[in-house]
């Protein structure tokens, strides 16, 4: 599954792109948890242009459930 989550506010500073060179922990904290739960596959990408928008992309594999008769 693949989700683009995209605001139109003043962006992230140039340079600090990468969820370790955010100064937050809301970022960061959400990347550790689907980290944990989707392991490897899981990916976060962010995009900014200063003063225009900031783009935060998920991709997250799909999980197939267990059958509760196997």
């Amino acid at each position: 599954i693949d989700i683009c989550i995209e605001d139109n506010g003043v962006g992230i500073k140039e340079n600090t792109t990468s969820t370790k060179e955010l100064g937050g922990v809301g970022i960061k904290n959400i990347q550790e948890r689907l980290a944990l739960f989707f392991g490897e596959a899981f990916s976060m990408e962010i995009e900014s242009e200063p003063n225009a928008y900031t783009k935060v992309y998920l991709h997250l594999p799909l999980k197939e459930e267990g059958h509760a008769n196997s």
